[in-house]
């Protein structure tokens, strides 16, 4: 698959298992999770093996774990 996709593409299973797990607790909670992009604020509604999934009063976002520098709980 990483042919197809080019070097820089990983799997599904490459994020931190630990990590996720941190964010499994934080599920129903408001957040901040800063990533290179900036920073998304809002309710954690799900976590996935690859990504967040964070809505806002506007918009649902999929923030991908391996682009966070952090998540705070607010």
């Amino acid at each position: 698959m990483a042919e197809r996709y080019g070097p820089a593409y990983e799997a599904y299973g490459s994020a931190d298992p630990v990590f996720a797990g941190h964010m499994q607790a934080l599920v129903g909670q408001v957040v901040d999770a800063a990533t290179w992009a900036g920073t998304v604020q809002g309710t954690l509604v799900d976590v996935f093996p690859d990504h967040l999934l964070i809505q806002t009063p506007s918009a649902r976002y999929h923030v991908r774990l391996k682009a966070i520098a952090f998540v705070r709980a607010m």
